[in-house]
């Protein structure tokens, strides 16, 4: 039975037609009956009014799940300021239940107001009486010096060895596949799903950013730095890069299913 799995940073609102964007976003996530989505830079204003807890009006998560329907539900996790207007957090969106819901700091920052404060939102979802962890994560860079890379993804192994369940972690992990920290998080037991897809195919993963993108200006390749990570080599059916061609953020997305 496949479980069809998304993940995509929205790059706040700072693509020139962002609501136009989600919308484009929304009719994917609907066409393709995905299952669970994970969002980074899912943002709002700050000077926008509160509509429940942190989140705003106009909060981008919250204009996707409307257009989507009642059958999608949605759990966003408030991490910082960014671009001095905006409130970016990380979401978990599905048609699926979602229990255990938890927003974690991984970074030794934990105020609003600090750009490299990291959260990460987990839920334990249940697919057809199976329980199994998702975790969306936006990391630093391992060339940040106050927040590098390898001290919140130790804190984020910790999160996940916490747990006997399966565990699928996603998102912007801020680490091209070619690093010595991608070879850390595989030698650490885990499996890069899409990658393990692309290899049985013969065939390289494709990029997920392209020359330039906020906070890579230093370095001007394209390259792959989504992923979807599991400490559980599930058998992946399909796997895919979304949104190169017609571009809804800087980042692209990755979408696959899985056989669970």
């Amino acid at each position: 039975m496949g479980l069809k799995i998304l993940t995509l940073n929205l790059h706040c609102y700072e693509e020139k037609t962002p609501v136009e964007n989600f919308i484009k976003i929304a009719e994917f996530i609907k066409e393709n009956q995905v299952d669970v989505v994970a969002f980074q830079e899912s943002a709002q204003l700050k000077s926008a009014p509160i509509l429940v807890d942190d989140i705003r009006e106009g909060n981008s998560t919250e204009i996707i799940a409307k257009i989507l329907g009642d059958s999608y539900h949605y759990f966003w996790s408030l991490c910082h300021d960014s671009f001095g207007k905006y409130e970016e957090g990380e979401t978990l969106l599905s048609r699926l239940p979602m229990g255990e819901l938890e927003s974690r700091y991984v970074s030794k920052g934990v105020e609003k107001s600090q750009w490299n404060s990291r959260v990460v939102s987990k839920a334990v979802i249940d697919f057809h009486g199976k329980s199994i962890n998702f975790i969306s994560c936006h990391l630093s860079q391992a060339i940040e010096e106050s927040e590098r890379f390898e001290f919140q993804f130790a804190n984020l192994h910790k999160m996940i060895q916490e747990s006997h369940l399966p565990t699928i972690f996603l998102g912007d992990f801020n680490i091209p596949d070619s690093s010595k920290e991608y070879q850390s998080v595989l030698k650490q037991g885990y499996y890069d799903l899409y990658a393990e897809y692309c290899l049985g195919l013969g065939k390289k993963p494709e990029y997920t950013i392209g020359e330039y993108i906020d906070g890579w200006q230093h370095s001007s390749s394209a390259k792959r730095i989504d992923y979807i990570f599991s400490n559980t080599l599930f058998k992946v059916v399909r796997g895919e890069v979304i949104f190169s061609d017609d571009r809804v953020s800087d980042h692209c997305g990755i979408f696959i299913e899985i056989e669970v």
